[in-house]
């Protein structure tokens, strides 16, 4: 389950167990994040938690939906055309208009595969998991010159960030970086 921290009010105190599971759950973390990094005993650490949600302090979070995955072209188009067969194969009276088209494939923006292209999806990424804490982050990517030198610095930025800041921001600069990686090798075969 992952856990939410709300607001604290001026004035409340806590115990030094609630503190502790409190300031942990700062953005979204997971019951076994909590855990590792409080210490604490499950007994103590789920009493903290629940004394934390009567307070108002702590909510389970909802957990996202999954995103949307594109399906591949070839396949698109396949389910179009499977599915323009089978109203093609009712009866007239079926439908208000007996031709129904199928609606364009959308097109899938490009990956980034340029030296500029992916330090500006970097950044993109970081600002959207972390807000304003982004911005040494930010300047780091910048200050890179070419792909050998981000290369060597988003992975141990990635890390750190997993670490000091949150598991997710880390996993996702890592993801990003990967993709755009894989699109710009991708690209240099294809000139090849």
């Amino acid at each position: 389950m992952i856990y939410e921290r709300l607001p604290r009010p001026d004035g409340l105190q806590l115990t030094r167990e609630q503190l502790r599971v409190y300031m942990m759950c700062n953005g979204r973390r997971a019951l076994e994040e909590v855990a590792a990094l409080t210490r604490l005993p499950l007994g103590e650490l789920q009493s903290a938690l629940k004394d934390l949600q009567q307070l108002n302090l702590l909510a389970p979070a909802a957990t996202p939906a999954a995103p949307a995955v594109p399906l591949p072209a070839q396949l698109q188009q396949q389910l179009m055309q499977e599915a323009q067969a089978a109203l093609n194969a009712l009866p007239d009276d079926a439908l208000p208009s007996a031709e129904v088209q199928a609606p364009p494939a959308a097109e899938l923006p490009p990956v980034p595969h340029t030296l500029p292209e992916i330090s500006a999806h970097l950044r993109g990424v970081l600002t959207e998991h972390l807000g304003g804490r982004a911005a040494p982050y930010v300047a780091q990517i910048s200050a890179c010159r070419d792909l050998t030198e981000l290369g060597a610095l988003v992975p141990k930025m990635a890390a750190k960030i997993k670490l000091v800041i949150h598991e997710q921001a880390g996993s996702a600069l890592k993801d990003a970086f990967a993709q755009c990686l894989a699109a710009h090798a991708a690209q240099e075969a294809a000139r090849a």
